[in-house]
């Protein structure tokens, strides 16, 4: 799910000696080191995505898990295949990918997945944070929608929120969905957990994948004051089922692998 750590994830494992791609998303205000995107991959997720009526970022609307391409994206894809044809260890980095798993695994039946998650409260405050300064700055809005925002901005945020916890259920139980298909091929992370004991996964995803991640120094790569952790709220509104919320939380920890 996006805001999960992912891009802190990718950077570790580009580190690490995993090829992720040349021509890189860059950084912006909510990611001050990268996002460690390829462009190639993201532009093919949000075309499809648009050719769908969704939103582009995967998170509003009508979202949901297990995705097919469409036929004019699939050329998009052999393409982009090809050119990683001379690569023996390569990957990649994007939250939308979850909604493609199941498509992705026919393209790629060798594939393997690391799924990273993080607590639903910790990604709807850092999607609201990343709101409040868009709209604050206005980045990425016209003088007039940014008015519309500013004007609604009570029940807009109320939305806001609500659409948060929606996507973060719909990515989360994409990945629990996809790990019993393909148990063999699937380790999933509590975030936390990944960063603290960074070296000892990569020995041990060495082992179980047969690949070849090398240890790093985490902490010349990871800055702790760049992941901003929510005060814990005694009551907190969620305008979604807190109830399906802790049940898919309690089986993401059932199904990560903890060493």
């Amino acid at each position: 799910m996006h805001r999960s750590g992912t891009s802190l994830s990718g950077n570790l494992l580009q580190q690490s000696g995993l090829f992720i791609g040349e021509d890189l998303l860059s950084h912006g205000f909510d990611n001050k080191k990268g996002h460690f995107e390829d462009l190639e991959i993201l532009k093919i997720h949000e075309t499809d995505l648009k050719e769908k009526g969704l939103d582009t970022r995967g998170i509003k609307g009508d979202i949901k898990g297990n995705l097919d391409f469409e036929k004019s994206t699939e050329n998009k894809i052999n393409s982009f295949l090809k050119k990683r044809s001379n690569q023996t260890f390569w990957g990649w980095k994007e939250p939308r990918t979850t909604l493609y798993l199941q498509a992705w695994k026919e393209k790629l039946p060798n594939v393997k997945c690391i799924a990273i998650f993080r607590h639903y409260d910790e990604v709807e405050n850092s999607l609201i944070r990343r709101y409040k300064h868009k709209l604050k700055k206005g980045v990425g809005m016209s003088k007039i929608i940014r008015l519309k925002h500013l004007l609604f901005y009570p029940l807009l945020l109320i939305l806001k929120k609500r659409e948060a916890y929606r996507a973060w259920s719909v990515y989360n139980n994409n990945i629990l969905d996809f790990k019993k298909r393909y148990p063999d091929d699937v380790v999933i992370f509590e975030l936390d957990f990944f960063l603290e004991n960074y070296n000892l996964i990569t020995e041990n995803l060495n082992s179980r994948f047969n690949i070849n991640l090398k240890t790093i120094d985490v902490n010349s790569v990871f800055e702790k004051s760049l992941l901003k952790k929510s005060k814990t709220k005694k009551l907190k509104i969620r305008f979604f089922s807190r109830k399906n919320l802790k049940k898919i939380l309690e089986v993401l920890k059932q199904e990560s692998l903890w060493m």
